[in-house]
């Protein structure tokens, strides 16, 4: 998150006293022509001295917080920061980009404290409201975060970055619409934008608009060639657009790109699943499995892809793996009672039926119903 640039203080001080006379002790005492006084106790041109003196000093505190913040020495920018507001409580920006500090070291809370002392001090202060949306953002608080957003816009922060985060937050509370309406104004401000195109075509895909999809993500990619998640999200809608080859080799260059990327792995796998190459889906889950031990998915899919080679006994073990890492799913239950009908143990095929029946896969029921007395 960007820190607000040094400020240096717009106040010109009239008044002929000398401010090389004062020297700011603490936020209540100054030094005075060398004599140590209590601020209160002064005179009233006297305060208003040394409460300039006060300012200048607040501002070089927080000069210094940016600085130390750009050269990401978080904890020394905090200090800084905490400094200028200490000797001057008002001061909204101060409390805002310690927030913003707070944000980078993910300390959300005291980042949202912050932000809302800022407000209180300034409450048209825009890009407060943005940091806080972004703090309750990252805490998956979508709907406060939505509202701290338009706060922000309220306040005329015309930036893709808020946009862009709204429409994040829309997505991911299903107001898909909504959230590709962010992502154009997004992209309107920013046409360079990759991750902004990239998830808009991911709300496109949720409302069924496989070819718009296709269409962003191809965007994304052409603005950002590394992005592996364009390439992996692309081959998702040229699955529901029959393009297997296609799919098969956006994967590929997911994989490419970012070879740990197991979900790549095994959505390839499902492609070449598809595309009946059976042997081609087991090295895919295969290798899914070796980067993420625990994908349970990935078990259940190679179970199918042994089951269509005929390799019934494999299948079931892998249902097994499936079932140990997730018993409740209904799927694994369904396709190892399939594998144990073909290797002749009827009775165990009819118990994983009723289970996935149980479970809520009709199918389960179906086989039970046919094949089981």
């Amino acid at each position: 998150m960007r820190f607000f640039l040094i400020i240096s203080s717009f106040f010109i001080w009239n008044c002929a006293y000398s401010q090389k006379n004062i020297e700011i002790i603490d936020p209540e005492t100054a030094k005075v022509d060398g004599k140590i006084v209590k601020i209160e106790s002064l005179d009233k041109i006297m305060k208003e001295a040394v409460i300039f003196k006060k300012i200048q000093v607040s501002e070089e505190w927080y000069n210094k917080g940016v600085e130390l913040a750009d050269k990401k020495q978080y904890q020394e920018a905090l200090e800084a920061f905490g400094q200028a507001v200490r000797f001057n409580p008002e001061f909204a920006k101060a409390y805002s980009n310690r927030g913003a500090v707070y944000l980078e070291i993910e300390k959300y809370e005291e980042a949202i404290k912050d932000f809302d002392l800022a407000i209180s001090t300034d409450n048209n202060l825009s890009t407060a409201y943005y940091g806080k949306g972004r703090a309750l953002f990252l805490q998956e608080r979508y709907n406060m975060a939505i509202e701290a957003f338009d706060e922000a816009i309220k306040r005329n922060l015309q930036t893709p970055q808020v946009y862009y985060f709204r429409g994040v937050a829309k997505f991911m509370i299903e107001k898909y619409q909504d959230a590709i309406a962010d992502f154009n104004k997004t992209i309107q401000l920013d046409n360079k934008f990759a991750y902004a195109y990239n998830d808009r075509a991911s709300a496109k895909r949720m409302i069924e608009d496989y070819k718009g999809a296709e269409e962003d993500y191809t965007k994304a990619i052409g603005l950002d060639a590394t992005l592996s998640i364009a390439y992996a999200n692309r081959a998702s809608v040229r699955l529901k657009l029959k393009k297997l080859n296609d799919a098969i080799a956006d994967y590929t260059k997911a994989i490419q790109i970012d070879n740990r990327n197991y979900i790549a792995y095994n959505n390839r796998g499902l492609a070449k699943l598809e595309n009946k190459d059976y042997l081609g889906a087991i090295a895919d889950f295969t290798e899914c499995l070796k980067i993420q031990p625990n994908y349970f998915y990935a078990f259940n899919n190679r179970a199918v892809a042994y089951y269509k080679l005929q390799k019934y006994k494999e299948s079931v073990l892998d249902c097994d793996d499936a079932i140990k890492l997730n018993p409740n799913y209904a799927d694994a239950y369904l396709n190892r009672g399939i594998a144990k009908e073909m290797i002749r143990d009827n009775e165990g095929a009819c118990s994983d039926w009723k289970k996935a029946g149980n479970l809520g896969i009709k199918a389960g029921d179906v086989y039970y119903s046919e094949n089981c007395y």
